[in-house]
């Protein structure tokens, strides 16, 4: 499952940067063959791009599909969730102070929620139930654009929160509750340092390449919620692990202060440091649009 996912993630990858780098070359061609005239155009481009900006703002929506792998090595009871989809929405603010050149300091706020639905299987029987889930994801980052180059390097710290709540079918009673629905929080705090880069892909600026690729070790804890005073198992699990992200996306500026953005950006996580076999990954399409002042 896992190969064939990553498999399908750089298929979608390449196939997107083959598109937009033709887009861009016969975007550069047109650039070519402009009347002089149009000369005046690409230099107001030119200029606008060598500006900086000291604060934007970007709002975007995150296409997420969540992938889970629920090893377990309990005889007595397995479970599976179907793939869950969430639309994350949101904004990142930048600011880039004048007292520390080529530094941005950047602030990610996502949330959304979804549902999905699952199957389990006991010594007792078999069934399906319902997912009802909430994502809030959110980064702080401090970036270096080193001079000359095309490349940046960053570090900072990422929470993530998945909050589930899973209900099945009526007549089933679970241990952890006495009911049928049962409630898990999980929180992840990721200290983080990465590498990235910008790179025009037509003479006038207009059209940029860019890529992030992020490793992260998250210190995380599963919460069951709503228990019941006599559940003797335990409540709180702690759940830490390796965390990759990375992204690849195509830059478009607009007019001057205003560009669009499409990438593809896909997290992996492990789910806990004591199995490797257990581990999600959330992936998709992109879209943001960034205002700069």
């Amino acid at each position: 499952m896992v190969i064939r996912n990553l498999v399908k993630w750089l298929l979608v990858v390449l196939l997107m940067c083959s598109l937009l780098i033709g887009t861009s070359f016969a975007a550069d061609q047109d650039d070519q063959a402009a009347k002089p005239g149009d000369q005046a155009v690409k230099s107001e481009i030119k200029t606008e791009k060598a500006g900086n900006p000291w604060f934007s703002l970007t709002p975007r929506v995150w296409y997420t599909s969540m992938n889970v792998n629920n090893y377990s090595s309990s005889v007595t009871y397995q479970s599976t969730n179907n793939e869950l989809q969430i639309l994350l929405y949101g904004a990142t603010i930048a600011i880039s102070p004048a007292f520390l050149p080529q530094t941005d300091f950047l602030l990610t706020v996502l949330y959304g929620t979804g549902d999905t639905t699952g199957s389990f299987v006991t010594v007792g029987g078999a069934g399906d139930y319902n997912v009802d889930a909430t994502r809030t994801d959110i980064e702080l980052l401090s970036r270096y654009r080193i001079r000359d180059t095309a490349v940046n390097i960053f570090y900072g710290l990422r929470y993530m929160r998945y909050d589930n709540e899973d209900t099945f079918a009526e007549g089933v009673h679970l241990e952890r509750t006495g009911t049928n629905k049962q409630k898990t929080e999980r929180e992840y705090w990721v200290p983080e340092i990465g590498a990235g880069f910008t790179a025009d892909i037509t003479g006038n600026g207009r059209h940029r390449l860019f890529g992030n690729a992020t490793l992260g070790y998250a210190f995380g804890t599963q919460k069951y919620v709503d228990t019941q005073a006599s559940y003797l198992g335990d409540v709180t699990v702690t759940k830490n692990g390796i965390v990759i992200d990375a992204n690849v996306g195509y830059e478009l500026n607009i007019i001057k202060y205003l560009s669009f953005h499409l990438r593809y950006r896909g997290t992996f996580m492990q789910g806990s440091d004591t199995d490797s076999k257990n581990y999600n990954i959330v992936h998709g399409p992109e879209i943001g649009l960034k205002v700069s002042f």
